[in-house]
């Protein structure tokens, strides 16, 4: 929504005639390709600490009514750690918050591809 004017979302792909037919200049289309975690316990004198890497792949394409003017994909990781807390449960903050960090990261890397996309400017 800041990349864009107007957005109509869709369920299924849409083709040229339909594109026209809806008065819309482009179809983008945004798939998740791999969402990859790992957790590692680093043990200490006392407690123990977890480590969360998250990675996401998602692949991006942007077709107008006369074919495609982009594609492109993008990878957004982000590591966070946390006390192992009891029963280890510390693992699941861990992991939740690398999630979410690597989800805004790849949502951030999409955007400014598109943005900077000098076919997507005319």
């Amino acid at each position: 929504r800041n990349v864009f004017d107007e957005l109509e979302e869709v369920t299924t792909a849409v083709d040229a005639k339909e594109m026209k037919k809806r008065h819309a200049r482009g179809l983008v289309v945004v798939r998740g390709e791999s969402f990859n975690s790992t957790l590692r316990v680093q043990p200490g004198f006392w407690t123990a600490s977890l480590e969360s890497r998250f990675s996401i792949v998602a692949t991006v394409s942007v077709d107008k009514p006369k074919g495609r003017v982009f594609g492109s994909s993008f990878e957004g990781i982000h590591i966070d750690s946390a006390d192992a807390g009891l029963f280890c449960s510390g693992g699941a903050n861990a992991l939740a918050r690398a999630s979410q960090g690597a989800m805004q990261k790849t949502v951030r890397r999409i955007a400014e591809g598109l943005s900077n996309a000098e076919a997507m400017r005319k």
